[in-house]
């Protein structure tokens, strides 16, 4: 039976003013229902499949840790605005900028080779992939320039 079919005849068994089912059948369709929001909400068989889960976000700052908010300007004047874990490395900042450049050009495989920039009173310094924390660049709050290389 489909979540509508379920949901319609709970509906039904629950809009006469009882907790209590008229009639077997409509018993068997709220254990049917309860059991699927059971296995949906506590991921416990293959009907918690059907229902989407939206992946995790390990860049994003754990609960009671420092943020690091930072806003990249692609090369066509778009901003991306990301809220990363302060402790995350400089890394997760360039996984982050492939994947929306790989989003913006609708999916495509390739993504030209890029690099990071940032303007600090008048020069530029290059953010380079390595395992330094996001912290100890001092990023938070920062606008980052990308630029495809040439």
């Amino acid at each position: 039976m489909e979540v509508d079919e379920l949901m319609a005849s709970f509906g039904t068994v629950t809009m006469h003013g009882s907790n209590r089912p008229r009639a077997s059948g409509q018993a068997a369709t709220v254990d049917k229902l309860t059991a699927y929001f059971r296995a949906v909400t506590m991921h416990d068989s293959g009907a918690a499949a059907a229902v989407p889960v939206a992946p995790v976000d390990h860049d994003e700052p754990a609960m009671g840790e420092e943020a690091c908010t930072l806003r990249v300007r692609l090369p066509d004047g778009r901003f991306i605005c990301k809220t990363f874990g302060a402790g995350r490395p400089a890394s997760a900042l360039f996984r982050y900028c492939h994947s929306a450049l790989a989003a913006c050009s609708g999916g495509a495989a390739a993504t030209p080779p890029f690099r990071l920039l940032r303007l600090a009173g008048g020069q530029t310094e290059e953010i380079r992939p390595d395992g330094s924390p996001l912290r100890d660049l001092g990023l938070h709050h920062c606008t980052i320039h990308l630029v495809f290389w040439v």
